[in-house]
């Protein structure tokens, strides 16, 4: 379990390194990025579910219109 642990949290933090060069290859600031990965998805209020079953559904009748 510990070498297992070790493990996970280097890459995790290889992967935090990665991803905030990334986000400021972008064009983000280091402190913007750095919030970025802080915001938490649960926090936000939308159905996810519902806006991408809706926006596939009017893609659709747009294909269909034409």
């Amino acid at each position: 379990e510990a070498t297992v642990s070790r493990k996970l949290h280097r890459l995790t933090g290889e992967l935090r390194k990665q991803v905030l060069k990334n986000l400021q290859g972008l064009g983000l600031s280091r402190r913007a990025a750095e919030e970025s990965l802080g915001a938490d998805p649960r926090d936000l209020s939308i159905n996810l579910k519902k806006l991408l079953q809706s926006s596939e559904s009017d893609a659709f009748q747009e294909k269909a219109a034409r």
